[in-house]
């Protein structure tokens, strides 16, 4: 077992550096997340596996001597990589958002006429906390987190209470597909200058469901916005779902 730990640390070694004085790190924490981290992946790597058979399946096909089969066939394999694409996505939120590699950026600083009107981002402000929305979803903490835009909290409240019902109900349809279990995800949202809600995103979820997640993004979809003054503005909420 240690040999297979030190095996996966030296492949990470690469892309991982780890500082010598670094702080010990919390071993309680750790396997509380790895127990979570492997039942998303796994509850994941089901429908992979099922999605790589069909593909196979789809591949011999396309040798078919018959024309209406293959044509059946390359339908199947287009909507096979859309599905595997969808399960890349929903693999990747199964890992704290912290533990992801970020794509690097080259940031020019603003000169002339754009550097006099730079205004320093505020910062990130607290929404609303522990409030539970229905008897399933509860609103572990609320956050405005980038732009420039600013609206009452109030108004986001508002705006979020008027998708709870839909977003309870992706949570109930995923217990009668799977089984009861409780996870978090963080939803994100813009509303840009003219009050529109836009880029709605799941961040990071505990509960690895790629239709679960599609679900609650279009229920978000679903909120209706308030124009900012200011601009545009990003909130980040983390949810809560289970008993």
């Amino acid at each position: 077992m240690r040999s297979s730990i030190a095996l996966a640390l030296a492949l990470a070694g690469t892309s991982l550096a780890i500082p010598v004085h670094a702080q010990s790190p919390n071993v309680d924490e750790a396997r509380s997340r790895a127990m979570r981290e492997v039942t998303c992946l796994e509850r994941v790597q089901r429908e992979v596996t099922t999605q790589v058979q069909l593909l196979r399946e789809a591949h011999e096909q396309l040798s078919a001597p018959y024309e209406d089969v293959r044509n059946d066939a390359a339908r199947a394999v287009e909507a096979i990589e859309q599905r595997l694409d969808e399960l890349a996505e929903a693999m990747r939120a199964c890992l704290p958002r912290a533990s992801r590699l970020e794509q690097r950026e080259v940031v020019r600083e603003p000169t002339g006429s754009a550097a006099a009107v730079a205004v320093p981002n505020p910062a990130t402000e607290v929404v609303e906390q522990d409030v539970q929305l229905s008897g399933y979803l509860t609103v572990r903490v609320g956050e405005r987190v980038d732009g420039f835009g600013r609206l009452p909290a109030s108004a986001v409240q508002s705006m979020v209470r008027g998708a709870a019902g839909r977003i309870a109900q992706c949570y109930g349809d995923f217990v009668e597909r799977e089984a009861l279990e409780t996870g978090t995800i963080i939803l994100a949202w813009t509303v840009d200058a003219s009050g529109r809600i836009q880029r709605v995103t799941i961040e990071q979820q505990q509960i690895g469901d790629v239709a679960f997640a599609r679900c609650v993004e279009r229920a978000a979809s679903t909120m209706r916005g308030t124009r900012p003054s200011g601009g545009d503005v990003r909130y980040a909420y983390t949810l809560r779902f289970g008993p």
